[in-house]
């Protein structure tokens, strides 16, 4: 019976599991970044995302993930990532900007978007990864429709003296459906540097949808995110 690779690590880590050898299941299907995994600057990591996104290159993009670069070769790429990057893919390219955190956001301040729950009301969903989080790449193209400035959930964060790129799932979902469908993404991005107390204020109990995208269009207006104002 032919299996798919990812098939095959799903059989491994199960049968592992099962037998309590969580170890042996990482070892099966993970392994430590290369040395060439993500890049060595902030500068090199952008221009190698515009790269592989102008040749449609997953396994670039998969070497410079913080998460995908440390599946062993043979494990395919988990399928929703695999939708997610290559609907990201569809945009005409035309630019790469990197937005950086704050150089006076608090310490250890994370990659923060809001987004309505299926029931109705406000959450957020931050990236708390690696070592550090620098901010997040931003791209500038066309769609079929229009000229489009997007926040595809690429947030950029530091490990090991390389800089990664740490790719939002849900974000990336919804940005590539932004773009196969001209319509405008449901997540909205919190400015970088506002710390998690401030962001849980705005989607705390009693809070609505409306509540919150009021506080966030106030925030954005006022420049509130940026500590000392």
């Amino acid at each position: 019976m032919h299996r798919a690779p990812w098939a095959w690590s799903l059989a491994i880590v199960s049968t592992c599991a099962l037998t309590g050898c969580r170890e042996a299941a990482q070892r099966a299907v993970l392994q430590p970044a290369d040395a060439s995994a993500g890049a060595a600057s902030l500068k090199e990591l952008a221009a190698s995302y515009k790269s592989a996104h102008c040749q449609k290159d997953l396994a670039r993009v998969r070497n410079l993930d913080l998460s995908l670069c440390q599946l062993q070769s043979w494990v395919a790429t988990p399928g929703r990532q695999r939708a997610a990057v290559e609907g990201l893919f569809e945009l005409q390219l035309e630019e790469v900007r990197l937005e950086l955190m704050p150089p006076d956001a608090p310490a250890g301040g994370a990659v923060m978007y809001l987004r309505q729950a299926p029931q109705g009301h406000p959450v957020f969903d931050c990236c708390m990864s690696g070592q550090e989080r620098c901010g997040k790449l931003m791209l500038v193209g066309r769609t079929s429709r229009a000229a489009i400035h997007l926040d595809p959930g690429l947030v950029v964060v530091r490990a090991q003296g390389r800089y990664f790129l740490d790719l939002s799932l849900l974000i990336a979902e919804d940005a590539a459906h932004a773009v196969r469908s001209g319509d405008i993404p449901r997540y909205r991005p919190i400015p970088l540097g506002t710390d998690l107390q401030e962001a849980s204020r705005m989607t705390g109990r009693g809070k609505t949808w409306e509540d919150a995208n009021r506080a966030l269009d106030e925030m954005q207006a006022a420049g509130a995110h940026l500590p000392g104002r």
